[in-house]
């Protein structure tokens, strides 16, 4: 929630803005309804990574890093949801 938080805190866009709430608040309730479906390993790992690069990124102020690395995240997790949809076969996994 803290990098969220940091990250909604350099875009200027209001619009954007709450387009980014909303695609982390979904995502987050699919994590939060399969954590018995993802490698946790992974997930920590992809996760720090990010986190470790936007916070240095934000120490130089450079925040289009900042946007490319949220962008990059954000593909790493529908890229892993995609997997996680297509892996879930008749397991009935429901996406609202």
């Amino acid at each position: 929630m803290r990098l969220h938080a940091a990250t909604c805190t350099v875009i200027g866009n209001s619009p954007l803005l709450q387009s980014r709430a909303n695609l982390d608040g979904r995502t987050a309730r699919t994590w939060i309804h399969s954590p018995h479906r993802l490698d946790r390993n992974q997930e920590i790992d992809a996760f720090a990574f990010d986190a470790d690069q936007t916070h240095n990124a934000m120490i130089r102020g450079d925040i289009r890093a900042i946007g490319l690395l949220v962008r990059n995240a954000d593909s790493g997790v529908l890229i892993r949801l995609g997997q996680l949809i297509a892996n879930a076969g008749t397991d009935n996994l429901e996406l609202k």
